[in-house]
């Protein structure tokens, strides 16, 4: 689903760089496994905004769609809006909107006990984009660690990334939180292995950990056992 082109100076999700291709940010793309001299082909689009980096995953029958990134010229903006979509029925349907706004979810397997989606950290832009392509201010304040005893990545100044965890709940419908990282990142690669999460940075604004200095893109692993914090909540 989504993604952007790329033309070795800037990104492209509204179209491609040809402009032909509309929506591209927008689109989802099937293969089928059994069949793979058929290819890549295209099922029905997503009506909301095109996107880079969204949370996603499957749960049964239904694909869930998670926020995101918009990041073409001249404004790159948040995306909130968040979607499911049954294969069976093409049909999408709106969820509720992200809580605070902030994208940038990062790949991998995110599912845990077939109902919990874990969104890990992610970056705020100045604006969200609006599904019909309109833009409003960000709202929310996401969290981050303390940074006073220490200094951010030089090449990073002014750019702000957040360590908290959302917890999209598949069955309520309703987002959640769960601890937060010990360092401030985006788009981290994220894999859930039972109870067990292990999180690859993406970029980080460069953190201390255990007294060793780590920079934007570290070689560093994060393994976190999952346990649900109490009946009916989510994971922590």
């Amino acid at each position: 689903f989504g993604g952007a082109d790329y033309d070795g100076e800037q990104f492209y999700s509204l179209a491609d760089r040809t402009g032909r291709i509309t929506r591209l940010g927008a689109r989802l793309l099937r293969f089928d496994t059994r069949k793979p001299g058929e290819g890549w082909q295209e099922v029905s689009q997503c009506p909301g905004t095109p996107r880079v980096s969204p949370g996603m995953a499957a749960v049964g029958d239904t694909l869930y769609l998670i926020g995101g990134d918009l990041i073409d010229p001249p404004e790159a903006c948040t995306v909130v809006d968040c979607w499911s979509f049954v294969p069976q029925t093409g049909r999408w349907q709106r969820l509720r909107d992200l809580p605070v706004s902030v994208g940038g979810f990062g790949s991998g397997q995110i599912l845990y006990q077939d109902r919990y989606l874990l969104l890990a950290a992610g970056f705020q832009r100045p604006n969200v984009r609006n599904p019909e392509g309109t833009t409003r201010p960000a709202y929310g304040t996401p969290s981050r660690v303390d940074r006073t005893s220490w200094k951010q990545h030089p090449s990073l100044q002014g750019v702000t990334y957040f360590n908290h965890v959302w917890v999209y709940d598949t069955r309520t419908g309703l987002f959640g939180t769960a601890t937060p990282l010990p360092y401030d990142d985006n788009a981290p690669s994220s894999y859930v292995v039972g109870d067990i999460w292990y999180l690859f940075p993406g970029e980080t604004g460069g953190f201390e950990w255990e007294g060793e200095y780590f920079g934007h893109a570290p070689e560093f692993v994060l393994k976190g056992r999952l346990e649900l914090s109490g009946e009916g909540s989510g994971p922590g």
